[in-house]
């Protein structure tokens, strides 16, 4: 696998704040089928190490929480706020 770090696709420099200089992975808001989540695990990986080994900064950052989707955050929220009927606009997220 040929590295560039120009076109990383699954992750990110974070250029200010207190992670700033680090590479980030930016978490999904998608479902993904178990073989689809586990090409990207392996890709990701294999791009930390990489970076890594190029001695650059990685930071790995774990949700809190169970790690719901957005879709799966909104069906909640609005069942809890009594709008279930709303549900269905979820659909077509």
């Amino acid at each position: 696998m040929e590295f560039d770090i120009k076109n990383l696709k699954h992750w990110q420099l974070v250029e200010d704040g207190d992670l700033a200089g680090y590479y980030v992975q930016p978490m999904l808001g998608i479902q993904m089928n178990s073989t689809a989540m586990n090409l990207i695990t392996k890709e990701a990986d294999a791009e930390r190490i990489q970076l890594e080994k190029r001695g650059h900064k990685v930071a790995v950052i774990q949700p809190k929480g169970d790690g719901n989707t957005y879709a799966q955050a909104m069906a909640k929220l609005l069942k809890e706020t009594g709008r279930d009927n709303d549900l269905n606009l979820l659909k077509h997220m």
